[in-house]
């Protein structure tokens, strides 16, 4: 074991932003959603609420309420 914290593979953390973006809070109920979340670390976790925000003006399914509830995650 090296010690260093774990963290997703990239392209979970990819599919999260994408499914996030695109389809926004309903997504929070789904199995495979749920399991790419639990598996970014805290800072994949805070990455892709800053990529989120960032991105919110562009995509409608990015809401005040799906960021809270990945905050309240944190």
């Amino acid at each position: 074991m090296t010690g260093e914290p774990r963290q997703a593979a990239q392209s979970s953390y990819d599919a999260l932003l994408w499914e996030l973006r695109s389809y926004g809070l309903p997504r929070l109920n789904d199995r495979p959603t749920l399991d790419r979340l639990a598996a970014l670390s805290s800072e994949q976790l805070e990455e892709l609420i800053a990529a989120l925000m960032r991105l919110r003006p562009s995509y409608d399914a990015v809401t005040d309420q799906l960021i809270q509830n990945l905050v309240e995650q944190q």
